[in-house]
């Protein structure tokens, strides 16, 4: 939408001013803040407009459960139906051109596609009134690229950045189930990609500890899911790309993606786990 004439300026101070306080309350950026405020609009359109088409997976759901979680970077969406890639890019650029009082357009740029893995990621330029924000880029996948233990968990959107008052602003969210995200954390942490190359996911690392300093796992019950999850992944990838994420492996007895994957963990996990009372600034 345009500026609104008279109704951008105080819009755009006040957003400024929450989103400096908030960066200066989790310990993070404006910068950091400001991406979020965006995708948290984001999701106010795709589950206001389409609440029954997608899960969200990822740090997300993370932040929506615990505001304290780290920074995250985009919103990751897993198709809840039987669709096409084209089918999940239409009906997320669908929803991006929903106004909700927030003077926010999303100009689509570069969309890859990949339709025999059932993934896309679409890309936008996010301007607020004439003010050009940041390039943001969303993941999309069909529903049988994630496999999943349990049903997705319905939750209330989280606390506004800045809310533009709009009377449909707070969708319910779906989200991927904790079990579920436990499961994909460690099997990120225990993966090698690209013909044998080490885990290049310290994010996983950081979240998983993350969980497990505030949520009680039972041992049967998480046996239980690594088992399901070793065959599920295996499948899959066996099907799709020729090889296979090895998660959990009965031959591997350590996190075979920590093991050699050398100093990049340190520099780039430090910087993932840099939020203030996180406990994990030092990993």
């Amino acid at each position: 939408m345009a500026d609104g004439g008279g109704s951008f300026a105080p819009f755009w101070r006040e957003l400024n001013d929450r989103v400096r306080e908030h960066a200066r309350q989790r310990g993070t950026t404006h910068e950091a803040e400001m991406q979020q405020w965006v995708l948290q609009r984001v999701m106010v359109r795709l589950f206001d407009a389409q609440p029954d088409t997608w899960m969200i997976k990822g740090g997300q759901t993370a932040l929506a459960r615990w505001p304290d979680a780290r920074s995250t970077a985009d919103v990751d969406l897993v198709r809840t139906s039987a669709g096409s890639v084209a089918q999940n890019v239409a009906d997320y650029n669908s929803a991006m051109e929903r106004d909700y009082g927030d003077h926010l357009r999303f100009v689509p740029h570069d969309t890859e596609a990949y339709e025999p893995y059932g993934w896309a990621r679409i890309g936008h330029t996010v301007f607020c009134g004439d003010i050009e924000l940041m390039n943001i880029d969303t993941d999309t996948l069909l529903p049988e690229g994630r496999p999943l233990r349990r049903p997705p968990e319905i939750a209330d959107f989280p606390r506004h950045i800045h809310a533009s008052g709009h009377p449909r602003e707070n969708p319910k969210l779906r989200m991927i189930s904790l079990a579920d995200t436990l499961g994909h954390k460690v099997s990120g942490i225990f993966s090698r990609f690209w013909q044998g190359g080490p885990s290049v996911r310290p994010q996983d690392l950081v979240d998983l500890l993350f969980i497990a300093d505030r949520v009680p796992w039972e041992g049967p019950e998480t046996h239980a899911l690594r088992g399901w999850l070793t065959s599920r992944w295996r499948r899959l990838f066996r099907l799709r790309s020729g090889f296979w994420i090895r998660c959990w492996g009965r031959r591997r007895r350590r996190p075979i993606g920590i093991r050699g994957a050398g100093g990049g963990w340190r520099v780039r996990g430090s910087g993932l786990a840099r939020v203030r009372r996180s406990g994990w600034g030092r990993i």
